[in-house]
């Protein structure tokens, strides 16, 4: 995400329910995944559960990104 995309999105969940609430699954994901990569008791399961937080992390963030598209159509108009 470019640096420009990243303050829109911290600006506009202020104001955004929906698009704060993802961007805080987003930041809560990335914060398992972490976990899961660090963790070598549960590697055999890790891979599983990781390629699901990956998937929905990676949903998550196009949702992001096309929420902040629409906003910046909008502002154009």
């Amino acid at each position: 995400m470019e640096n420009t995309d990243r303050e829109l999105l911290l600006n506009l969940t202020n104001s955004n329910y929906t698009l704060r609430r993802l961007y805080h699954e987003h930041l809560e994901l990335e914060h398992k995944l972490e976990s899961l990569r660090s963790s070598t008791a549960a590697l055999l399961n890790a891979s599983a559960e990781e390629k699901a937080l990956k998937w929905r992390k990676l949903r998550g963030m196009d949702r992001i990104m096309s929420i902040l598209k629409e906003h910046k159509a909008a502002s154009r108009n």
